[in-house]
């Protein structure tokens, strides 16, 4: 727990302030959030925070926006993001078929031998 030792000069206002009656503070109260406002040049308190990327898409597009992958063929990152995204689906899709062709399940540390060939 915090002491008021630990508080020093704020803990003589809070001293203070437990002395006011309660409209005198929230008078007090009022016109700090006022100043804050006005030396903001906003009507929000918090400063803004940057949404991160949270989905695979938005990860993408960010990615690509802040590296201005976009800027030579003038298309949209979230274009391009779907771009990319369809073509991985693609990928697998094409890595299973040949898979499939050649009898094969490849997995981590897969040897490159078919499935029940020896030696």
């Amino acid at each position: 727990m915090v002491s008021d030792k630990d508080l020093g000069p704020v803990a003589d206002i809070m001293e203070q302030c437990q002395k006011l009656p309660v409209e005198s503070l929230n008078i007090l109260i009022d016109s700090l959030v006022t100043i804050r406002e006005a030396a903001s040049g906003d009507e929000t308190l918090d400063p803004p925070v940057e949404k991160k990327p949270v989905s695979f898409q938005e990860q993408l597009e960010h990615l690509i926006n802040s590296h201005s992958m976009e800027n030579r063929s003038n298309t949209p990152d979230f274009i391009l993001a779907e771009y990319m995204k369809t073509c991985l689906r693609a990928f697998e899709a094409a890595s299973i078929a040949r898979d499939q062709w050649y009898g094969i399940k490849p997995e981590p540390g897969w040897d490159g031998k078919k499935v029940g060939e020896e030696g």
